[in-house]
């Protein structure tokens, strides 16, 4: 399992060549994205705001993360159908 100082370096090296990130803003990513891991090494991208997942998909990018897809059927009895499909995105 990754920690938060780990995960921060990875990210300000990433990053660092292409646009820059100070200290302060990759801790900060770095904390935001271990917050969807918890105590998991593994997460459904379904629960992924747009923006989170544009973050997760750069540090796919950056071989940080990466996905893998898993075919699950979630189903829904209260509208008595069910819905297929689910990416997990992974620390390294």
């Amino acid at each position: 399992m990754i920690g938060e100082n780990d995960l921060t370096l990875a990210v300000k090296n990433s990053i660092e060549g292409e646009m820059g990130i100070n200290e302060e803003d990759a801790r900060r990513l770095a904390q935001h994205v271990l917050n969807f891991f918890g105590y998991s090494d593994r997460i459904i991208d379904n629960v992924l705001e747009p923006e989170d997942r544009d973050a997760f998909y750069m540090m796919e990018d950056s071989g940080i993360l990466y996905t893998e897809r898993e075919e699950i059927t979630l189903y829904d009895a209260a509208n008595g159908g069910s819905t297929t499909g689910s990416s997990t995105a992974t620390a390294s």
